[in-house]
C-alpha cells in the first residue's frame, strides 16, 4: 500500500456519525428489497422515523457489499449486520483508534484509505494501508482486547463501524448469520 508516517493530530475533531438507532437519519432508499419485520420494526402509517431507520440500514448494507469477506452474506444478513453499525467520516491524519484503547468495534473502509501503524521508540512504524472494501479491527471478534496499533485516516475516509456487542447479539440470535460469518472467515 501507500507508505509514509504522516502527521499526527492529538486534538482531532470527533468523527461525523450517522447512528442506526431508533432515531436513525433518512437517506435515499437503495435498491435492496426488505421486509420490515426482519428488523422487528412495525411501521405505523405515516411514521417517518421507522422508515428512516430502515432506509439508513439498507443504505449501510449496500455499502457493506464492497467488502469481499462479506460476499457470502445475502441481502437480509447484510441488513442485519448494518443494523449493528454506524457510518463515520474522518479527515486526513485523524485518529480512528489508538494503540492501547479497548476494542469495541470493527471497521470496514467504504471510501478513502486508512493507515495502520504501531508506536515505537523511533516513532510511528507504518504496517500497511487499507482501501475500499478492507475490514480491520476484526481481532477483537475472537476476544475482547486492547488495540495493538493505531488506525489513522490517510485520506478523507468513510467507514462503517460495527459495534461488537451488538454484532455478538445478532450472531447469537440468528444461526444463519453465524454460519455465513464462519463461511466468510474460511
Amino acid at each position: 500500500g501507500r507508505g509514509g508516517a504522516g502527521g499526527r493530530r492529538d486534538a482531532s475533531p470527533a468523527p461525523t456519525t450517522a447512528a442506526l438507532g431508533p432515531r436513525g437519519l433518512c437517506s435515499k432508499t437503495p435498491p435492496i428489497p426488505v421486509d420490515p419485520v426482519l428488523f422487528g420494526v412495525e411501521i405505523p402509517k405515516g411514521s417517518n422515523i421507522a422508515r428512516g431507520k430502515i432506509q439508513l440500514i439498507l443504505s449501510t448494507a449496500k455499502k457493506l457489499r464492497h467488502c469481499e469477506i462479506l460476499a457470502p452474506f445475502d441481502d437480509a444478513l447484510l441488513a442485519q449486520l448494518a443494523s449493528c453499525g454506524t457510518v463515520q467520516r474522518h479527515q486526513p491524519n485523524e485518529m480512528i483508534f489508538r494503540q492501547g484503547s479497548f476494542a469495541e468495534a470493527l471497521y470496514i473502509v467504504i471510501k478513502g484509505a486508512v493507515r495502520l501503524q504501531r508506536d515505537t521508540q523511533l516513532g510511528p512504524y507504518v504496517l500497511g494501508t487499507l482501501d475500499r472494501g478492507d475490514l480491520f479491527g476484526e481481532r477483537s471478534l475472537l476476544e475482547p482486547a486492547e488495540r495493538t496499533l493505531d488506525a489513522v485516516a490517510e485520506t478523507r475516509v468513510e467507514l462503517v463501524t460495527l459495534d461488537l456487542a451488538q454484532l455478538r447479539r445478532v450472531a447469537e440470535s440468528q444461526p444463519s448469520f453465524e454460519m455465513a460469518d464462519r463461511k466468510s472467515v474460511v
